[in-house]
Parts: structure tokens; C-alpha cells; sequence
């Protein structure tokens, strides 16, 4: 009916990639089902890249990162749990990353 498909589309999940299982803290949740960020944009079964879009996302990431000094803030516990210092330089996976969520 319409009140339960409406209550369940107003519920919030959090997915937390960087947290582990209770039971063995060396096991992370999400794990990776391809060897590099490469191989699943152009293998994953969902939406799959061509080798053309991949190296035009791979060639407008580039720029960005150099046109951009986009640097991680100090956010608490946030740093520690990505691994990511304050102050570090943006990498070209999580610029990769965002195009891909955003443009595709």
C-alpha cells in the first residue's frame, strides 16, 4: 500500500565502507570485487564503461586535480577512519569517484 511503500522510502541507511564487523576487525564490510578502480569501471555488470569513456574520465580527472588544490579538511574521526590526513591532497581515485557518481 501507499503509507508502507511511503514510511520505508523516508528511511535513512548509513553505509559505512571504512567500518568493520564486530566479530573480526582485520574483515572490512564492503570488499572489493575487482583488483583496481580500472578494471571495475570497465567490468562491472551494472554500467560498464567503454574503453573511450574511461580514458576521457581518466583525462578530465587529470585536469581537474591539477587545476584544483583540493585539499582534505579536519573533520574528527572522519580522517581516521578513511585514512585520509588533513591537509592531503586530493587523490585522482576519489576524483575518479566523484565524476563517476555524478556524470554516469
Amino acid at each position: 500500500n501507499d503509507a508502507s511503500c511511503q514510511s520505508s522510502a523516508h528511511q535513512q541507511y548509513e553505509l559505512q565502507y571504512w567500518s568493520y564487523t564486530h566479530h573480526d576487525e582485520k574483515k572490512p564490510i564492503v570488499r572489493p570485487k575487482y583488483a583496481t578502480l580500472k578494471q571495475e569501471l570497465l567490468h562491472n555488470e551494472h554500467c560498464a564503461l567503454t574503453e573511450k569513456q574511461y580514458y576521457e574520465l581518466i583525462k578530465t580527472s587529470v585536469a581537474l586535480q591539477s587545476s584544483h588544490g583540493l585539499v582534505a579538511k579536519q573533520i574528527g574521526r572522519m580522517n581516521a577512519m578513511a585514512q585520509i590526513e588533513a591537509g592531503t591532497f586530493i587523490t585522482l581515485n576519489h576524483i575518479l569517484a566523484v565524476k563517476i557518481y555524478t556524470d554516469f
